[in-house]
């Protein structure tokens, strides 16, 4: 028998010194790190830099290339599955022990809102941080006036920037519609490598690049 391939882990990371205010049905769940199975179809990565013709001889077709002086970025498109529904079948098929009353109690009676202190994932506090990560820091401060910061980390790769676009579909629920799975396409603007926040809030020039 051939061995089974082994799913690596990936996550994301907040890495701005602050976090947003959210509350998360698990309190002991981190604000700052997302966790998940990855093993992708496809992992698109593009960078962005505005060029223009030289001064001379602009209509020559051998014309000098230039860069316009402004800001160049990397974009990185992936998609994400939060799945919840494979510990929360294998929880309900069991039994759990409750020490107040001395019983075991079968689990298809224990409502889904217990499942996050048996330390299930849970897909809509996990879809709810990435949300929240796309919020602005602080609006009254100008310098702050963007998105948080954070990496996706998978294996070697990494990649830093804000997050500018969630697509996230929701494809099973629980019997009392709560979330079990999630398909969630992101795309995030800013460098390859482990970039720090200095260095995204416009010291580009010191970013650590990684290999792929």
């Amino acid at each position: 028998m051939y061995p089974r391939p082994i799913l690596k882990k990936a996550k994301m990371v907040l890495i701005d010194s602050s976090s947003p205010d959210v509350k998360l049905s698990n309190a002991t769940l981190s604000k700052k790190k997302i966790q998940f199975q990855f093993n992708p179809k496809e992992l698109s990565l593009n960078r962005s830099v505005s060029v223009n013709p030289g001064d001379r001889e602009p209509d020559s077709y051998y014309s000098p290339i230039k860069v316009d002086g402004k800001s160049t970025y990397d974009e990185l498109s992936f998609e994400l599955t939060l799945d919840q529904s494979a510990s929360s079948m294998a929880v309900t098929a069991g039994t759990f022990f409750l020490p107040v009353t001395k019983a075991e109690v079968p689990l298809t009676l224990m409502p889904n809102t217990f499942l996050p202190s048996l330390g299930v994932p849970n897909v809509k506090d996990s879809v709810m941080l990435l949300y929240a990560w796309t919020m602005i820091v602080d609006p009254s401060k100008i310098e702050k006036n963007r998105p948080y910061f954070v990496r996706f980390e998978w294996n070697k790769f990494k990649f830093s920037g804000v997050i500018s676009k969630l697509d996230i579909k929701y494809t099973m629920f629980d019997s009392d519609g709560t979330p079990l799975r999630a398909k969630v396409d992101v795309t995030i603007k800013g460098r390859l490598g482990e970039a720090s926040v200095e260095d995204l809030a416009g010291k580009v020039e010191n970013t650590k690049t990684t290999s792929i």
